[in-house]
């Protein structure tokens, strides 16, 4: 086996006990009605620093890092899904960042922002 398999699954367990600690559980809704679907994850929520407020991310917005091997929407994320996080339904803002928490081209986490 290869060092990058292994520093994927090294930091994949590493996520997995940050989220255990001090994570929280989240529901993600794609579609309404009888036609949607739910899936619950542990997540990271956090709010946004100062000098992350770019683009299209607000203040009030909600910063979400969820393991990508818990998802299970395909495709993964989409603009307009919605979470269920600290009991308000909010929005997903634009599609999930999925470069930036890789190891050696292993997909680890998303990361994106919500609002509502």
């Amino acid at each position: 086996m290869s060092a990058v398999p292994s520093a994927a699954a090294a930091q994949q367990r590493a996520y997995r006990r940050q989220f255990a600690k001090s994570g929280e559980t989240v529901t993600f809704r794609r579609g309404t009605g009888p036609t949607g679907r739910n899936i619950s994850v542990r997540a990271r929520v956090t709010t946004f620093r100062a000098d992350e407020i770019v683009g299209d991310i607000q203040q009030s917005d909600l910063k979400v890092v969820v393991l990508a091997e818990d998802v299970t929407f395909d495709p993964p994320f989409e603009k307009g899904d919605r979470i269920l996080v600290h009991g308000r339904t909010m929005t997903i803002v634009g599609p999930p960042n999925d470069k930036t928490r890789r190891v050696g081209g292993v997909l680890i986490a998303y990361e994106f922002a919500v609002r509502g």
